[in-house]
């Protein structure tokens, strides 16, 4: 990737990968992204808006690679669409796994 407009996001993990999964392919799906991949837990995102890929060249991919420790996931992609997904997906999480208070 190009060195501006593009970074590695991270995305703390409450839970195991397994269970953003789903959380993280309906985030995308509502962002209108589709999966292209998921080999060994990395997933890897196209736009569905052809005007949004050719206006970037097709350098539009969103991919999810976890850590080797799985306490995070490194989020690539361009640094705006990067940060709104994260976001997203942290707040869908919880609403999905709403946290009890003691």
């Amino acid at each position: 990737y190009p060195l501006v407009g593009y970074k590695k996001g991270r995305l703390t993990l409450d839970g195991s990968w397994e269970e953003y999964h789903d959380v993280v392919v309906e985030t995308m799906k509502n962002a209108e992204y589709s999966l292209v991949s998921d080999e060994d837990g990395v997933m890897k995102f196209r736009s569905d808006r052809v005007a949004l890929r050719i206006s970037r060249m097709w350098e539009d991919a969103i991919t999810f690679t976890p850590a080797a420790a799985g306490l995070h996931v490194e989020v690539d992609g361009r640094y705006r669409d990067t940060t709104r997904v994260i976001s997203a997906i942290y707040y869908n999480y919880r609403m999905h796994h709403p946290q009890t208070e003691e």
